[in-house]
């Protein structure tokens, strides 16, 4: 009866939820579902303690770092000044007041002096320890971070998506409390598994990542044995990190946080200087409007107005790594969205590092048309292939500075 209540109170909530929107991507009510029809969904829920279940509809980004692309080529067409593999190591300072940052081309090392009038960071876990040289303000010994980590399978396991509740308790699941929902969602030929979350330090997340691998799949096989998941199953681990309330919000210090936070750093002593740490996408937009209202004001401008909410972002579709027109894509990639390594391509331009890929032919022949663009020889197309290999080999092959 509560989950019943639960449904029409979210679909009530909800009720322009598809207003403006094309017939394809229009949200149905949810519906509650016998054991039987529940069963026929998703066979493994046969013989756990399940008694029947709830079919509700959600929308879902299947290409997270395609949207990211997508907020930076709408900025950049309007005028924004972008750049990726540049790292920012300090804020310059005089006087109390924040004037622009010390920063350094990762490609090439040239140490890059950039002036500004004001300053926001909004660098996600790394935001704490650009801004603690200025503010004064350290980690303090509670956690403000956890790491969160997601499975891809190389196979389907249902049709739809599935959430079944998750036998670890709270000495087992610190973060979350304990019987948090257990995620598993089909895309493509594959499946994602999902979350597992620890409470971290920020420091080399090798071993917390490996462990929180082997622990998610045994939440699954515990809660679902049907399925009878092994780590040969996985084809790839997603993982980051997201802030905890920290005692920076009520609840539990090592809870995840619930708002996101934008400061103004004047009080800390640096003017000029404000800060965002989101918290999901679906309030995104409007946390970083927020952001930059403050900005407007501090700085005296005239407001124009935010438009963001009507405006449409620049495309960023995508294609499959068969498709005939993955070729332009590849040479757009490298022209227009600053992909500068075969993995840039392979696992955040393209489709072609979907599970269970990448295909080493198609890899191959991406490197020799970005070689082209880019000038690559023999010698480094090999390169760049042997890298996007350890990558899609090894979860944590990749650098865990942030990369775009």
């Amino acid at each position: 009866m509560a989950l019943r209540a639960a449904l029409a109170l979210n679909d009530l909530g909800s009720l322009g939820r598809n207003r403006g929107l094309d017939p394809t991507h229009r949200i149905p009510p949810g519906r509650m579902l016998s054991l039987s029809d529940a069963v026929e969904l998703f066979p493994p829920l046969a013989g756990t303690a399940a008694d029947g279940g709830a079919l509700w509809h959600d929308a879902r980004i299947r290409r997270p770092e395609r949207l990211t692309l997508s907020f930076v080529r709408s900025a950049a067409e309007r005028g924004a000044a972008v750049a990726n593999y540049v790292e920012v190591e300090r804020l310059l300072t005089t006087g109390g007041e924040v004037q622009g940052v010390q920063a350094t081309d990762r490609r090439s090392g040239l140490g890059l002096e950039l002036r500004a009038r004001a300053v926001a960071v909004a660098a996600g876990p790394w935001t704490g320890t650009l801004l603690a040289d200025v503010t004064g303000h350290r980690r303090g010994p509670l956690p403000a971070q956890a790491l969160a980590l997601n499975l891809v399978l190389g196979r389907q396991l249902a049709q739809v998506a599935v959430g079944v509740r998750a036998l670890s308790g709270p000495a087992d699941d610190p973060v979350i409390g304990g019987r948090r929902f257990l995620f598993l969602a089909p895309q493509d030929n594959a499946t994602l598994l999902g979350t597992w979350y620890a409470e971290d330090d920020g420091s080399d997340p090798r071993a917390l990542v490996a462990r929180g691998a082997l622990a998610l799949l045994a939440e699954f096989n515990a809660a679902c044995p049907g399925l009878d998941l092994s780590p040969g199953d996985v084809a790839r681990v997603q993982w980051g990190r997201l802030p905890l309330k920290a005692g920076l919000e009520p609840g539990r210090p090592n809870a995840l946080a619930d708002r996101a936070r934008v400061q103004d750093h004047a009080a800390d002593g640096a003017r000029h200087l404000f800060s965002m740490e989101g918290v999901k996408y679906t309030t995104a937009r409007r946390v970083a409007a927020g952001l930059v209202d403050r900005v407007v004001r501090d700085l005296g401008l005239a407001d124009p107005g935010c438009r963001t909410a009507e405006t449409a972002l620049v495309s960023a579709y995508d294609v499959p790594a068969a498709d005939p027109r993955l070729e332009a894509r590849i040479r757009e990639a490298v022209r227009d969205e600053m992909a500068l390594t075969l993995a840039d391509l392979v696992f955040r331009r393209t489709g072609l590092g979907e599970p269970p890929g990448p295909d080493r032919e198609a890899v191959a022949a991406a490197a020799r048309i970005a070689g082209a663009e880019l000038g690559w020889d023999a010698t480094r197309q090999s390169a760049e292939i042997e890298d996007v290999v350890r990558q899609a080999r090894e979860p944590v092959a990749a650098p865990w500075e942030a990369v775009v």
